[in-house]
């Protein structure tokens, strides 16, 4: 979906783009900001520092997240399902380094490398427990 498109099902741009700025650096909306999964104040605080400065203040609000809850089939969000964020850090360039632990307790690196201000590049580790992985 585009931010216009996604502030549609969301009834709003600023919820739309605050949910696609979570996305772009490889957090699920729904874990971040859902009342029922509750982040360690470390781990709030590294993620709230990856968004940009101008929406770390803001909330997606609870209406918003049940909608954006209905666009995944199953569980209702990414995080929790084939996998949950273990570590995430961030470079001076914006490029993302994600630690992914699997369903079956092992971890995988993923990186989002920005390209432009409306793509960005997805690596992910094809080896499990790859011994360049670090934290």
């Amino acid at each position: 979906m585009s931010v216009d498109e996604l502030a549609l099902s969301l009834g709003g741009r600023g919820r739309a783009r605050l949910a696609w700025d979570c996305y772009s650096i490889g957090v699920d909306p729904a874990h971040f900001y859902g009342k029922v999964i509750q982040l360690g104040h470390d781990d709030f605080e590294s993620i709230l520092e990856l968004l940009p400065t101008n929406r770390r203040s803001q909330r997606i609000g609870l209406e918003a997240l049940e909608k954006l809850a209905g666009l995944y089939p199953g569980t209702g969000k990414i995080e929790g399902g084939v996998a949950s964020l273990s570590h995430v850090t961030q470079s001076s360039d914006k490029t993302t380094k994600l630690l992914l632990r699997l369903a079956d307790g092992l971890q995988v690196e993923t990186v989002i490398i920005p390209w432009n201000s409306s793509r960005s590049t997805l690596c992910i580790s094809s080896q499990v427990g790859c011994r360049q992985v670090r934290r």
